[in-house]
């Protein structure tokens, strides 16, 4: 995109109380040059300033939310680098959203067979008995005061387990999407120093995944 650059010149003349008279004049090189420069760093501040609150949002909401969020603000007239950059968002957000369903395949191939998981604060021995997109049904194992164990049938949300299950359920960080994905549930589990060696794979967002974790890091001390 060309963009014309001109300069406003204020002349109060002696009326300091009036109206200002504004005149438009065509700056020479030199001023031009700096006004490019100026523009450009506006542009890529502001730029930095959405990415790091779509982060926050991320971090909130989660993968999908922000998938669904930049949908929304595809809606709005932007410029065409601007809208391109949403784009680029999207198809990475996309594909960490896919990267969950890893968790899914996971937790199907351990049907019939005893595992642990961190829900709601506490672990939980269960046999997992179905899967289906968002739950996990299941017998889980309890035992009883005089020793003796027992089951008892249990449904649970997957999007709800908590971050450490989620990150042993993925596996290894193989791609950029599931570095951003192990990224999100350390930081969501506090764990800065083990988020921060996944910052730097989950391009496009690496240097505010890394910028975030830093900050963070220093106040979690």
């Amino acid at each position: 995109m060309y963009y014309k650059i001109s300069s406003l010149v204020l002349n109060t003349g002696k009326y300091q109380n009036g109206y200002r008279e504004v005149f438009v004049a065509q700056p020479d090189a030199i001023k031009e040059n700096l006004a490019g420069k100026l523009f450009l760093l506006a542009e890529i501040d502001g730029k930095k300033n959405e990415i790091k609150k779509l982060v926050d949002f991320i971090i909130k909401n989660g993968f999908r939310a922000a998938v669904a969020l930049i949908e929304q603000d595809l809606q709005y007239n932007h410029t065409p680098e601007y809208e391109n950059e949403l784009e680029r968002w999207k198809t990475f957000l996309e594909s960490a959203v896919q990267s969950e369903d890893y968790i899914i395949g996971a937790l199907r191939s351990k049907i019939g067979r005893e595992i642990t998981i961190r829900f709601s604060g506490q672990n939980i021995r269960i046999v997992p008995t179905a899967v289906s997109e968002n739950i996990l049904e299941g017998n889980t194992i309890v035992v009883m005061p005089s020793g003796a164990s027992g089951s008892k049938k249990i449904t649970i949300e997957i999007s709800k387990l908590e971050p450490q299950t989620k990150i042993e359920l993925l596996g290894t960080a193989d791609t950029p999407a599931k570095a951003a994905l192990k990224w999100l549930w350390y930081v969501q589990a506090r764990e800065f120093n083990a988020a921060r060696q996944f910052a730097a794979s989950s391009e496009p967002f690496a240097d505010i995944f890394m910028e975030y974790t830093e900050i963070n890091k220093k106040h979690a001390y």
